[in-house]
């Protein structure tokens, strides 16, 4: 079975403040840095989080998407940081 990029948006699930579903396609982040024990926190940087819709042409089932989307953000948060 292949997902479309509105079907993998809806298995993901992930939702704004607003209860909004987001496109799980046009991901960005921001990582905040803080000192242990400090109530200081600083904006470090800010990317975009590439998830590629072709990564996701193997899945089957649901899980398989679920399990894909962990390992494609896993690896987007990775390649910004290191």
């Amino acid at each position: 079975m292949k997902f479309s990029k509105e079907e993998i948006s809806k298995i993901v699930n992930l939702k704004d403040a607003r209860g909004q579903l987001l496109n799980v396609f046009d991901l960005h982040g921001k990582l905040f840095l803080a000192e242990h024990g400090s109530s200081r926190i600083v904006q470090y940087s800010s990317h975009s989080l590439p998830i590629f819709f072709s990564d996701f042409e193997w899945c089957q089932t649901k899980n398989n998407v679920m399990g894909q989307f962990l390992v494609s953000l896993r690896e987007a948060v990775n390649g910004k940081l290191f």
